[in-house]
């Protein structure tokens, strides 16, 4: 039996102090990268990084400097469930996201005890089912750790990442496109567009230029950065962000006529 204490989203962070809990807590990362350490391991997250804390282990993560974050995380305690891995990454439908809205949805209403419990249970089933898998290899861990870490960085490359492990490159790639379906390249190339995304969403007065955002995200040539944007994205940086502002306001309950679009030239 799975009892639910708490399904929510967490503000955007930029830092998280060393915490534990007497529950067992599922974090699903939304935004942002960094390091997360939970007990004595360390690891990077991604959007989409499930972890899975036990009670009384101490978790917090941190990311670089004017970097934030944000996550959901589900609070229970259920007779049984154990997972050998902590760390898992949720599929392409984001199964695991879609099943916490639904909880955080049943968690609003009054009653429905028989409907949380029961949501709780498919998440928990779906993380045991992923625990059968294969861990991820310990050399595509680090190549992706390092590129967690460095990735703002504009010389950075996914080739810096596999310097110094002792293997060639090209066994490397292969590896790593084995384990994660995608070059280091390309997943390099997400890491960065996904926090351009990030900071295009916050930025709701339109105040950042592009070219910086381009910059802060690991890009030196603005033009280059908006043709990769808007490859992997389908719209513009500058399309992105209007899209942002404005269901940030339609939450809000501010309409469009209120606040006046600003120009930025870039």
């Amino acid at each position: 039996m799975t009892n639910v204490y708490a399904v929510a989203m967490s503000p955007v962070l930029s830092a998280c102090a060393l915490h534990k809990h007497d529950c067992w807590e599922i974090i699903l990362n939304l935004s942002g990268q960094g390091i997360e350490t939970v007990g004595e391991d360390e690891f990077p997250f991604v959007p989409g990084t499930l972890t899975v804390c036990a009670p009384g282990v101490w978790h917090t993560k941190r990311c670089a400097p004017g970097q934030t974050w944000q996550d959901m995380y589900f609070s229970f305690d259920a007779e049984g469930f154990a997972v050998s891995q902590r760390r898992f990454q949720d599929d392409e439908s984001g199964t695991c996201f879609q099943l916490m809205r639904l909880l955080q949805s049943a968690c609003a209403r009054p009653g429905g005890e028989a409907c949380r419990r029961a949501l709780g249970e498919a998440l928990c089933a779906q993380v045991r089912e992923w625990d059968q898998r294969t861990p991820m290899h310990p050399l595509v861990e680090r190549i992706l750790h390092r590129m967690t870490l460095d990735f703002s960085d504009p010389e950075f490359t996914a080739g810096r990442a596999m310097k110094g492990l002792g293997y060639c490159e090209d066994s490397l790639r292969r590896l790593f496109r084995r384990e994660l379906g995608q070059t280091p390249a390309a997943c390099l190339t997400k890491l960065r567009i996904d926090h351009a995304r990030l900071l295009l969403s916050q930025d709701e007065d339109e105040s950042m230029p592009v070219r910086e955002v381009a910059f802060l995200s690991g890009f030196y040539d603005p033009d280059y950065f908006c043709r990769v944007f808007r490859a992997q994205v389908g719209r513009t940086p500058r399309e992105y962000r209007r899209e942002k502002t404005l269901e940030g306001r339609s939450r809000r309950g501010e309409s469009s006529a209120e606040r006046p679009a600003q120009t930025i030239a870039d």
